[in-house]
């Protein structure tokens, strides 16, 4: 099981520089990890982010639930109410804007746009409370602490950060630029293999649950 720790530990071995780029290490790792955190990865998938509606509340974020501060991409969106369903379907910010100019028109979300950070429904909701239920890609937090275990950039994506790190580190502080440019290849390979298991995972086909037609 692959935590910071151990990666820095293979870091070191790898650019075999023993602890004098310690004090650049955590840095480096976590740029690494924001180079690629919009990615459509599978481990980047969640359907489980749920909080419900208020009454008079059009505009929801990372205040009513804090996954929507990691938000990179929404796929679908599932509003729930006494055991009913329905899909809340996007609009541009331009038209809900227009839609909620009309503060008489309450009732369950329709409809959705981002923006700003912040998801606006329409209607805006009625006293009835709706569960609202997001499916997209969300961005995995980097690691705590160097102990922290199962975090997907420490294990799945665990070679692309690896060589990714050690490319930020060749560039600064070392100014190496022809190793730099070395690795990249690695760091391609790297990703092209994350590409690939993302998109076999996403298939519909033969051996695949096709999804449910709604």
């Amino acid at each position: 099981m692959t935590t910071r720790s151990v990666m820095k530990a293979q870091i070191r071995l790898d650019m075999k520089r023993g602890t004098t780029l310690d004090l650049h290490l955590d840095k480096a790792i976590a740029d690494a990890i924001d180079t690629y955190k919009d990615e459509s990865w599978f481990f980047s998938q969640s359907r489980s982010i749920t909080f419900p509606t208020v009454e008079d509340q059009r505009f929801y974020d990372s205040s009513d639930h804090a996954s929507l501060a990691h938000l990179e991409k929404i796929h679908y969106m599932r509003a729930t109410q006494s055991g009913q369903s329905c899909s809340v379907t996007p609009k541009s910010r331009e038209w809900i804007e227009a839609a909620n100019d009309f503060p008489t028109i309450n009732g369950g979300p329709l409809h959705y746009s981002w923006y700003a950070e912040q998801l606006q429904l329409h209607p805006t909701p009625s006293a009835t409370v709706w569960t609202i239920r997001i499916a997209g890609i969300f961005a995995p937090v980097a690691p705590a602490d160097d102990n922290e275990t199962d975090n997907p950039w420490m294990t799945t994506a665990e070679r692309l950060i690896r060589l990714r790190t050690m490319h930020n580190l060749f560039v600064l502080p070392i100014r190496n630029y022809e190793a730099a440019a070395a690795i990249l290849p690695q760091i391609q390979e790297a990703k092209d293999q994350l590409d690939r298991r993302s998109s076999k995972k996403n298939r519909i086909g033969r051996n695949i649950v096709e999804p449910w037609s709604l």
